[in-house]
């Protein structure tokens, strides 16, 4: 067995809805860039190895753009997200019988500072 926590399989989905208006430029109208930025990021984290009654310690936070989710003793992960989220807000649910929590986290809109 490995010493220390593992590092749980993850995969990261962009979401979002198409908006027409996101890929057209109007004359007149100030020139922003083109956005390609999802709503949200829904990352999917597979805990195989999580014991019946420890999602009870789970800890799941975002913190200056980095997700990080511990079980103590059993798994954790830092993850850099590859766009600024609402880190006080999201929703995550435990699939008790997949062993899969899923957290989905909006994407903040393109701001002007970060070109």
């Amino acid at each position: 067995p490995p010493a220390g926590p593992a590092r749980p399989r993850f995969s990261l989905v962009h979401r979002g809805e198409m908006d027409l208006g996101e890929f057209t430029r109007f004359p007149g109208l100030p020139q922003t860039p083109l956005s390609r930025r999802p709503r949200h990021l829904v990352v999917r984290i597979e805990l195989p190895l999580l014991p019946p009654g420890a999602s009870a310690d789970m800890r799941l936070e975002v913190v200056d753009g980095t997700l990080e989710f511990d079980v103590p003793g059993v798994y954790q992960l830092r993850e850099r997200l590859p766009y600024p989220v609402e880190e006080s807000a999201g929703d995550a649910k435990y699939n008790r019988t997949l062993k899969v929590l899923t957290v989905t986290l909006q994407v903040l809109p393109w701001t002007a500072e970060e070109a």
